[in-house]
């Protein structure tokens, strides 16, 4: 088994022994020199003074805790109740002197973690601290519900010093710890480029969230809408490593899983499990199914790159990486600002800066997912809880892929609550909640998609608007990608001439809806050609 592990990390083991002199037992493993410089020292002095407030019940916690946090170099101030740390919190504040880090237990007396942040929020403060949540049932914790929280960083207990401290520098001091991880991934993650990967997912919003990703580090990407799809692929082609979803029509992951592992030659193949459930209990069904590893939902863009690096082969003969080019949001963005419950950093983040990309995607989920409250209705009122939760459980992941934690926090509830035979009333006031959140996303991406008149084309050349809508219809009609990348590209050309058509359009080339975007750019090359 030493021998076997060895080698496949292209190394040696061995061992000389000598009658009367002893054994030595040697392993040669080949390692690139670390590009990280030792920072431990750095960011504890970066640490040593800055206040923090520890919120805990238990008595032993608290004690256990604080002392850590002093250990840091940290000055901690220690309550028992939510109560008691919204008054520390202000009077601090307000004194000049206030909190830089809040770690807060999830399961309190009085106000639970959750809501004593949230209520944090609502304060009016001058300076407000990084957020840290500590909790002994991480299967429990609501984690839709606390990212929206605004909640920086959970840590499950039992809490050691190393664990507490990578932590606090992970959410204090991003410049100096998560900026150097990302550029060691960044530097490392280029050897594995050309790596042929398989996402198998039946939700078009989250497929394309997966593709760009992958493809941005220089991936190979195919994809399969569900698992049957997958093991055929699988069985007649090669890939380094496989995405599964859970939860899809025709085969589900475990089953496509479990069929994949059956096929000659692909015992090795790494397959990871992509679900929206952190529970243990769904991570032991993936790996007693096969695979290998796995990745929550919504995808967290330092955790993908980790388990890329984790188990991709690299490769020694990979060109240097180009430069690249900065990529800015674009100035329709700007309007989805005011939507309450929706995180556009959080999204912006994820797709790395790309608000192109952003704005695309958002589009298709409103395209795909606008109707949703009609549809989860009608639902309920068939009794159809399967039906129900496999619905809801698509629209939660796609929600909180995009940052919009409404949508997706009201989608979780209504997934909790299909699970046993509920009246139609119980369910009706998430359903009817959904409705405007969904009916707002659309109003405000149709008003970011028509430019202002400030920046609108004031005019255009008909001979170069059909020459445009000519080249669209030849693609559209041979169903080719290329024309998602045609319309972005010349979508202020467009909007100058069909302002009124041009969301439509968009929204229907962006959810590959082609027929209907092909019968669109035929009425309006006809308006043309007169």
């Amino acid at each position: 088994i030493c021998k076997r592990l060895a080698e496949i990390m292209a190394g040696r083991i061995g061992v000389e022994s000598h009658p009367g002199q002893g054994s030595r037992f040697w392993v040669d493993l080949p390692f690139s020199p670390s590009l990280r410089l030792p920072q431990e020292r750095i960011q504890g002095e970066t640490l040593r003074g800055k206040r923090a407030l520890l919120i805990d019940d238990s008595p032993e916690s608290r004690e256990i805790m604080a002392a850590m946090l002093e250990e840091i170099g940290m000055e901690v101030v220690a309550v028992a109740s939510g109560e008691e740390g919204l008054g520390a919190v202000q009077t601090a504040d307000r004194s000049g002197a206030p909190f830089a880090l809040l770690v807060v237990d999830w399961c309190l007396g009085g106000i639970d973690g959750i809501t004593n942040v949230e209520r944090l929020h609502a304060l009016e403060l001058a300076h407000r601290p990084a957020l840290l949540m500590v909790t002994a049932f991480s299967d429990d914790l609501p984690r839709l519900q606390a990212m929206g929280a605004g909640i920086n960083r959970v840590i499950t207990k039992p809490v050691t010093p190393s664990m507490l401290f990578d932590a606090i520098v992970e959410i204090m001091l991003p410049t100096v710890a998560g900026q150097e991880a990302a550029e060691i991934r960044a530097s490392t993650l280029h050897q594995c480029r050309g790596a042929h990967i398989l996402v198998v997912e039946d939700n078009l919003v989250n497929q394309e969230v997966a593709q760009m990703l992958l493809e941005s580090m220089g991936m190979r990407v195919c994809v399969a809408d569900n698992g049957q799809v997958a093991v055929e692929r699988v069985a007649q082609e090669s890939f380094d490593l496989v995405f599964m979803d859970m939860q899809m029509p025709v085969m589900d992951g475990l089953q496509a899983a479990a069929a994949i592992r059956r096929l000659p030659d692909r015992q090795s193949l790494p397959i990871l499990a992509m679900t929206a459930n952190a529970f243990s209990e769904d991570r032991e069904h993936c790996l007693a199914a096969g695979m290998n590893d796995h990745i929550a939902k919504p995808i967290d863009l330092d955790k993908l790159q980790t388990l890329l690096l984790k188990w991709l082969p690299q490769r020694l003969d990979v060109p240097a990486p180009d430069a690249g080019s900065t990529i800015t949001a674009p100035s329709g963005i700007d309007a989805l600002r005011s939507l309450d419950g929706l995180d556009i950093e959080a999204g912006l983040r994820l797709l790395q800066g790309d608000g192109e990309g952003y704005m695309r995607l958002l589009l298709q989920f409103a395209e795909h997912h606008g109707g949703d409250a009609d549809h989860l209705a009608a639902l309920v009122q068939a009794g159809d809880l399967p039906g129900l939760r496999q619905h809801s459980h698509a629209l939660k992941g796609a929600a909180a892929t995009l940052g919009a934690w409404k949508i997706a926090q009201l989608a979780a509830d209504i997934e909790q609550r299909s699970g046993a035979a509920p009246a139609a009333e119980a369910l009706r006031p998430s359903i009817e909640a959904l409705r405007p959140q969904l009916s707002q996303l659309r109003h405000c991406l149709d008003a970011a998609a028509v430019p202002s008149p400030a920046t609108a084309t004031p005019s255009y050349d008909r001979a170069q608007i059909r020459a445009l809508l000519s080249r669209m219809e030849q693609l559209l009609a041979i169903e080719d990608s290329a024309v998602n990348d045609l319309f972005l590209n010349h979508r202020q050309l467009l909007a100058a001439a069909f302002a009124a058509q041009v969301p439509r359009l968009g929204r229907l080339i962006d959810a590959f809806d082609y027929a209907e975007a092909l019968a669109l750019v035929r009425d309006l090359l006809a308006t043309q050609m007169h």
